[in-house]
């Protein structure tokens, strides 16, 4: 069908075979740090119930991306708050904007913080030989302010990479970060079988095969959800993919088996990190399971190192979206204007991390709007913009089907899973509060935000 831009797009012959670059990009979006924190999940949950919310939820999410395309390939829009302001006009641009906005800058706050965790208790137990994670982690040796200096060196080093036009440019960062990411998941992989094959007389109480009270179930399945995340990227994608291909409906029809195969490679490493993981430590396992390693031995600092360096050079991934929301935003306050406000734009966002992170207690912000970002964002939207945008008499009785339960899901995690996160971040908080730092706060709150 032709696009409402360009009625005489050129017809492009369809290449065949998966751009592996555009699939390790897609994937960086949500193979970060967070899949740490799956373990826990999978032991408040349960093994199998976790284990079949996974696949259900990859499910979802490729079905989510699919109607997105749907509607990309039909109205030759690549950005997806170009499609909201197709079906719903300068305000669903808007708010889509916005949504995306908190979303990722959410997403590039977890990633710095959990960057800063990891690096400082690396370096300390490099340098002393202790075992800071026995201590408390980086909030027994880091002040407020200290903190907020490290995380300010860390926002200055990944500024270079988000000045960048095009997700693109960055390839090569989201190529290692996969691999890195994929390599320490292996490793900590490895370790769990290490200790499930060694056994021991007071062993953690193994976790069942499902578990979890209503509250608990939807908190931890919105988290989850998260791990999905690759929507956010698709739209930038498509776009770069448009030279190559000669029209969004052909770049579109290019990214179908990139979703599917990043979907299917991130479903096999949550599986198999969260069931490893839950197994090994049972009721031990701490909330980045990282911090179940012993910092002591070479091999643990190693992958801590990996995992804290990849994580920083992510948020040049995780936080785009983030800012061409913000450009998005001046271009419609001032749509006349020529100045380039990009550098203004990444510079005030990185202050506003080191702000947020240094003086404010995030834990209940980042569980509400993480909630609040994904569900609308990743479920909710996508299915109302194919419901909006189809034509009516065309396509199949499955898509339309599965829009519907794509919106019933994600009103699911807007209706129960954000109260459900916000009531337990706000009781975790007021049991903790006299024990936990600033950091802590975030590492007790992670597997509410990032995935």
């Amino acid at each position: 069908m032709m696009g409402i831009d360009s009625p005489e797009e050129p017809m492009v012959t369809d290449r065949r075979g998966i751009d592996f670059r555009a699939v390790w990009q897609l994937t960086s979006m949500s193979l970060g740090v967070g899949v740490f924190a799956i373990p826990f999940c999978f032991n408040v949950l349960g093994v199998l119930q976790g284990g079949i919310l996974v696949v259900v939820l990859g499910f979802l999410a490729n079905t989510a991306i699919e109607r997105l395309l749907d509607c990309a390939e039909i109205h030759s829009r690549s950005k997806y708050e170009e499609i909201a302001n197709t079906a719903f006009g300068r305000g669903g641009q808007a708010a889509m904007a916005l949504v995306i906005f908190i979303t990722t800058f959410i997403a590039s706050l977890s990633y710095l913080a959990a960057s800063t965790e990891l690096l400082t208790c690396v370096v300390y137990a490099f340098l002393t030989g202790e075992d800071i994670n026995k201590q408390g982690g980086s909030a027994s040796v880091l002040t407020k302010g200290k903190r907020a200096i490290v995380l300010l060196i860390l926002v200055m080093i990944t500024m270079p990479k988000l000045l960048k036009r095009s997700m693109g440019d960055n390839a090569l960062i989201s190529t290692a970060g996969v691999f890195s990411m994929s390599t320490a998941a292996i490793i900590f992989v490895g370790k769990c079988l290490l200790v499930l094959g060694e056994g021991c007389e007071d062993c953690p109480k193994p976790p069942p095969l499902a578990g979890g009270n209503l509250q608990e179930i939807l908190e931890n399945m919105a988290t989850l959800a998260f791990s999905f995340s690759m929507v956010f990227a698709v739209g930038p994608l498509v776009g770069d993919k448009v030279a190559e291909y000669g029209s969004v409906a052909a770049a579109a029809k290019s990214m179908r088996p990139v979703v599917r195969t990043s979907i299917s490679f991130s479903v096999c490493i949550y599986l198999l990190v969260g069931l490893t993981g839950a197994l090994a430590y049972g009721n031990d396992i701490r909330k980045l399971s990282l911090q179940n390693l012993s910092l002591q031995g070479a091999l643990p600092q190693l992958v801590s190192a990996v995992v804290g360096t990849c994580s920083l050079l992510l948020v040049a991934i995780v936080g785009f979206p983030c800012i061409e929301s913000v450009e998005l935003f001046c271009k419609m306050a001032n749509p006349n204007s020529r100045s380039d406000p990009r550098i203004a734009i990444v510079c005030i966002v990185g202050l506003l991390c080191v702000g947020i992170d240094a003086f404010i207690d995030t834990r209940i912000a980042f569980a509400l709007t993480g909630a609040l970002g994904l569900s609308l964002g990743a479920y909710v939207m996508p299915a109302l913009l194919y419901f909006r945008l189809r034509e009516r008499g065309q396509g199949s009785i499955y898509r339309f089907g599965s829009a519907l339960v794509l919106l019933c899901f994600g009103a699911v995690i807007l209706i129960g899973g954000t109260p459900a996160t916000v009531m337990a971040a706000i009781h975790s908080s007021e049991g903790s509060k006299e024990k936990l730092s600033h950091a802590g706060y975030f590492l007790q709150g992670l597997r509410g935000i990032d995935q």
